[in-house]
């Protein structure tokens, strides 16, 4: 009598990782939290922030272009501020901040 084998992935890059660690994806999809649920006023911050965040990158859209060599790497810097900046503020590590949708990338790229 044979034992069933597990079936693959879809994407088998995206675990790859986790499976070298020892980490099994149902016990790692059973620790995600559930949904969370926003009230009216956040949903309306949400817009408010998004709105402006839009904004500000169409208004700087034609300087970024004409200088990208030269304001890629600031952006970067800037980026990297930021992520020092939450750091300091909340005691927690800038890692994540920075790599928050690295778990994410695998399936996104699959869906490409």
């Amino acid at each position: 009598m044979t034992t069933p084998t597990a079936t693959k992935p879809a994407d088998p890059l995206a675990l790859r990782h986790l499976l070298a660690r020892g980490t099994q994806p149902a016990r790692l999809l059973a620790s995600r939290p559930g949904p969370v649920r926003l009230g009216p006023g956040h949903r309306a911050r949400g817009r408010v922030i998004g709105t402006a965040i839009r904004r500000l990158a169409l208004a700087l859209r034609p300087h970024v272009e004409q200088r990208l060599v030269v304001l890629t790497p600031l952006a970067g810097l800037a980026v990297a501020g930021l992520a020092i900046a939450f750091a300091v503020a909340t005691g927690k590590s800038s890692s994540l901040v920075l790599f928050s949708g690295q778990s994410a990338l695998g399936p996104f790229i699959g869906q490409a």
